[in-house]
């Protein structure tokens, strides 16, 4: 059968199950990675900490699906991230005062995808698909599909690398002269 929509869901099977598994699969692939695409920044609300070995505790934004990196107030590069440990979607760190959470977010809009990120996904939804379309028992159509999967991500995670801009901390002689 043809899937026509998911969102909502059609009345065949399989957009069914499309709309069950394309939100697993989509978030699963974002969480492995920091896309430059599902990156955020936001400034984190104080909570009161429950926790004996960190001082402080804060909340983290409602759409966050993996937090990256707590840079502190005043930081000057993303390198400065904090040490924070996570729990019950509350973070505790030693920090009193955080400027910065950088975090990949539960991104919906497939108009931002890289097409690498976008194969690797239909790959991964695929073999989510298979079990049941297929009815495949000895699961080999999922594993093929799965190793695919990992090998495109592979694939998406060095072109994201690679495209990656950092500032430049060196300051030439020329520029310095000007």
């Amino acid at each position: 059968a043809n899937v026509i929509t998911i969102d909502p869901p059609g009345s065949s099977i399989e957009e069914q199950l499309c709309q069950n598994f394309y939100p697993i699969a989509r978030d699963e692939l974002l969480e492995l990675h920091a896309w430059d695409f599902a990156s955020k920044r936001a400034a984190l609300t104080q909570l009161v900490s429950t926790r004996e070995d960190f001082a402080y505790a804060y909340a983290l934004p409602g759409d966050c699906l993996k937090p990256r990196k707590l840079l502190p107030e005043g930081y000057a590069s993303d390198s400065e991230s904090e040490v924070f440990e996570l729990e019950d979607n509350v973070l505790y760190t030693d920090v009193p005062t955080v400027a910065t959470l950088v975090y990949t977010y539960k991104l919906t809009s497939t108009a931002r995808f890289t097409p690498l990120f976008t194969s690797a996904l239909s790959l991964r939804l695929a073999s989510y698909l298979a079990g049941p379309i297929l009815k495949d028992a000895t699961g080999r159509v999922q594993t093929l599909l799965m190793q695919r999967a990992l090998a495109l991500l592979g694939q998406a995670r060095a072109s994201a690398a690679n495209r990656d801009t950092k500032r430049s901390t060196h300051t030439s002689t020329a520029r310095a002269a000007r």
